[in-house]
């Protein structure tokens, strides 16, 4: 009931999909879409992403790189890909792109803690690195930078 709160306050509805659309296995189905709309693929594809943001960006950690299979509950490994950490070059943002048009405002309130955690430990690399200098040369006493990598600690890769 907790889970189903969430998904369920959208509904879409594309169109119906050819009888051969849904007669394909879904990655020869995948394929196909690509050169003709299948409009219930669509909607699940849509409903699949709004599923894995619920499953994977509520409580303590948001959504990272690998989405939700090697953080938190679901981590099994010392040693997951990429350190289970995150990438604030794109990857971190597109996890969290549709967040809002998806209906799912309270997804984004993992990763507000995340970058709240995080703001001393950005601010003293800012202050401490060279190549983050202000217009005259000097190291900057106000403002953040968050490197490409970071982690739940406060480190940057």
């Amino acid at each position: 009931s907790d889970f189903h709160g969430l998904f369920n306050r959208v509904d879409v509805d594309f169109g119906q999909s050819s009888a051969q659309q849904t007669a394909l296995p879904t990655i020869k189905r995948k394929n196909a879409a690509a050169d003709q709309f299948d409009p219930d693929f669509e909607e699940m594809f849509y409903q699949f992403g709004r599923y894995l943001m619920i499953s994977s960006s509520r409580g303590s950690l948001p959504a990272n790189l690998q989405a939700n299979q090697f953080h938190g509950l679901w981590n099994d490994n010392n040693s997951p890909p990429w350190h289970a950490d995150y990438h604030a070059n794109i990857n971190v943002q597109m996890n969290y792109w549709p967040t809002e048009t998806a209906n799912l405002a309270e997804c984004h309130l993992p990763l507000f803690n995340l970058i709240r955690s995080q703001l001393n430990p950005w601010r003293k690399q800012t202050r401490a690195s060279d190549k983050l200098l202000t217009p005259d040369g000097k190291h900057s006493s106000k403002g953040v930078a968050c490197v490409g990598q970071h982690n739940i600690y406060g480190g940057m890769g």
